[in-house]
This record gives C-alpha cells, structure tokens and sequence, in this order.
C-alpha cells in the first residue's frame, strides 16, 4: 500500500494503482476520469453531494463523514473491494461514463452560445437542444 500527499505526479500515480481513498472533493473526478475505483470519505460539508452521488452512480464507494466511521469499515470496504475484480470494473466503466474530460469544452462552447458569440450551431450545447 502506498499513501501519497502533495503528489506531482498525480495522473501517473492514478494509472498505476488498483484502488484509491480520497475525501469527497474534486480529486473525485479526477479518480473517475482516470476509472480508478475508489473509496470516499466525506471530510467537509460540501463533499456530501459529490460523495452521495458517484456512489448512488457506482463510479465510487462512499464511507460518509469521516468522523462517523471506524477503520474496521474502512478496511473491510478496502478489502471486499480488491478481492472483486468484477466490482472495480464496474466501477471503473461508471467512472468512465461520467467524467469524459470534455467537460471544459462543452462550458466554454455554452459560454460562447449563451453571450451571443458563435458557436457550434447547437443552441444549447450543454443539455443537447
């Protein structure tokens, strides 16, 4: 096992590993764009949110707020998951399906349309219309 902080290599350290812990911010996306299955633990209010609904997605599994569970549960989520090789592919096909790293593109492109600039000749590029 490996505990990374303040990595400059993040993208490469992703890659390689089978499983990771993160806290329910912004790495999330990065976990599912990178189809990393992972394990979330909710360290601030407004992690909830991203935590609740990449588990309800099955891209992640979501352990809630950090002082409401016991490392027992933590290392049993762990452990059930590295023995499932079919539960991190599915994870990692969820993760996948939801993050295509286009998502800058597709505001930048809704930005464009909605403040009258021109676009792609999609009027609402973002919702498909």
């Amino acid at each position: 096992m490996l505990c990374v902080e303040n990595a400059s290599n993040m993208p490469e350290l992703m890659a390689w590993a089978d499983v990771a812990i993160s806290a329910g911010g912004s790495t999330c996306w990065e976990l599912a764009f990178m189809e990393l299955p992972n394990v979330v633990l909710v360290l601030a209010d407004n992690q909830r949110g991203i935590a609740e609904g990449l588990n309800n997605s099955g891209a992640s599994m979501n352990l809630g707020r950090c002082e409401h569970f016991f490392i027992e549960q933590l290392s049993e989520t762990l452990s059930s998951l590295l023995q499932s090789s079919e539960r991190r592919y599915h994870m990692s096909q969820r993760g996948g399906q939801l993050v295509d790293g286009m998502g800058a593109d597709r505001v930048a492109e809704a930005l464009k349309v909605y403040s009258g600039m021109e676009g792609s000749g999609n009027a609402n590029p973002v919702f498909g219309q």
